[in-house]
């Protein structure tokens, strides 16, 4: 981060830090069960002020107040009938929010966490601190093609100034696909979890199976992101800055190897709980 980068975060932190309540009270007003660290950076006047600068400067304050209230809502008893926490699982631009609506999966939960589970370690932290809570679960994994969540982040961005880098981008859907196969591999006969697919191509959204979660190649469609990047830059749809900071780190625009915005900083569930546990 740049020092101006820098002095926000340390900003945003220190705000946070003074009255936690009431950015938490603000979260709930604002967004309800939907716990969701992007919605979380909106808060915070310096991030929208430039998104697209300052959506890393704000990650930690933002991860804090996401992360606290899901610790809340495991901790509280749930309305009747709700007693399910709803993990959505993609990667970036993948449409979670549209296959949220689509299988109406959030109508009878107490808490959606929305996420990308793109770190496998992270993710079944999650997932067992909500068992452990004798919640029920439902995992929500949407696939889309990769180019059309190229565009659809280029399109986001024009709407909300966010963007994550091409590495960013193809790590978040390599590692959400694995995260699936592995609670797969040890949750798909668990009567607690429901693991659910959904194809968001083509016209509307499907329904599908474990298949959408499959192993894949990304060095052609790397390639492919790269030369799209470029050429919305030459046509001038996107700015110079919006150029750079998609393409990444490094001279010739290789992956920079970053963790994808609004995962977890180690492979351990989310430690939120007091202010003092904020850097």
């Amino acid at each position: 981060m740049d020092p101006e980068e820098l002095r926000v975060r340390e900003e945003t932190l220190r705000k946070l830090r003074a009255n936690p309540e009431a950015y938490l009270a603000e979260y709930t007003s604002k967004f309800g069960n939907v716990l969701n660290a992007d919605d979380a950076a909106t808060l915070f006047d310096e991030y929208n002020q430039d998104r697209a600068k300052y959506r890393v400067a704000v990650h930690t304050a933002a991860t804090w107040i996401r992360d606290e209230l899901f610790r809340r809502a495991l901790a509280e008893t749930a309305p009747e009938g709700r007693n399910r926490v709803v993990f959505t699982a993609g990667g970036n631009a993948a449409g979670k929010s549209t296959a949220i609506s689509f299988t109406k999966d959030g109508s009878g939960a107490q808490v959606i966490f929305d996420s990308t589970f793109s770190n496998p370690e992270h993710a079944r932290g999650l997932l067992d601190r909500a068992l452990a809570a004798d919640k029920r679960v439902t995992v929500l994994y949407v696939h889309r093609p990769l180019e059309d969540a190229f565009h659809g982040m280029l399109e986001r961005a024009g709407r909300e100034g966010r963007v994550v880098s091409i590495s960013q981008l193809i790590g978040s859907h390599r590692g959400a696909a694995e995260t699936m196969r592995n609670l797969w591999r040890d949750f798909s006969k668990d009567t607690r979890i429901q693991l659910r697919f959904v194809a968001n191509s083509g016209a509307a959204p499907r329904l599908g199976s474990i298949e959408l979660a499959a192993a894949r190649d990304y060095t052609e469609i790397e390639e492919r992101l790269y030369e799209l990047l470029n050429a919305e830059y030459r046509a001038g749809r996107i700015t110079e800055a919006v150029f750079h900071r998609i393409r990444g780190r490094g001279d010739s625009g290789q992956p920079s190897g970053r963790r994808p915005i609004g995962e977890g900083s180690s492979g351990g569930p989310p430690q939120a709980g007091t202010p003092e546990s904020l850097p």
